[in-house]
């Protein structure tokens, strides 16, 4: 009697496994799969940015900071997040821009590299980004200040999307002296 329940419970789930096999949906073919572009989106002196998403740390609401005395008006000051000092920088006056921290959109791109742990302050965050390659395309016109930063584009759905690394920007030169 028990050699029968183990053959009637084989069937069953032979039968089953047959069934899922005739109806189950097959993977697209490795031609049909479009390579995707992640990146976080904000906006900066007005106009639509997309930072890789491996260059943004984290994302946060503009935390309370402490100002400092003689550095130059783009840098906010230092703020304590999580037991860590970050340093807070306006990206629209460090660009000559209106600043970005006069709204209630403001947000902050943390970027992490190295030993260096920056908050870039942006107009506000416009959230991940999933661009489509194939939606390449060069930049539109841009300040010239912006272009050092700027690594391409990609206009998808009639938007505008300029690619801008946030690793080049901490890197140069001039962004790393802020003393007056």
């Amino acid at each position: 009697m028990g050699q029968s329940k183990h053959r009637s419970a084989y069937k069953l789930l032979t039968s089953i496994a047959h069934q899922s096999e005739q109806h189950s949906v097959q993977l697209p073919s490795q031609g049909a799969v479009q390579s995707q572009w992640r990146g976080v989106g904000f906006r900066l002196a007005g106009m639509r940015f997309v930072a890789p998403m491996e260059e943004v740390d984290e994302v946060l609401y503009v935390p309370s900071y402490t100002s400092f005395p003689g550095v130059k008006s783009w840098v906010n000051g230092v703020s304590n997040v999580r037991g860590r000092l970050l340093s807070l920088i306006d990206l629209g006056v460090y660009f000559g821009q209106k600043p970005s921290l006069s709204s209630k959109t403001s947000r902050i791109l943390c970027v992490k590299l190295d030993d260096l742990y920056t908050g870039l302050i942006v107009e506000q965050v416009l959230g991940m980004q999933a661009l489509e390659e194939r939606d390449r395309v060069q930049p539109e016109k841009l300040p010239k200040e912006f272009r050092p930063f700027v690594t391409g584009g990609f206009q998808q759905n009639g938007t505008n999307w300029t690619i801008f690394s946030l690793s080049e920007l901490v890197k140069a030169p001039e962004f790393l002296q802020v003393a007056l």
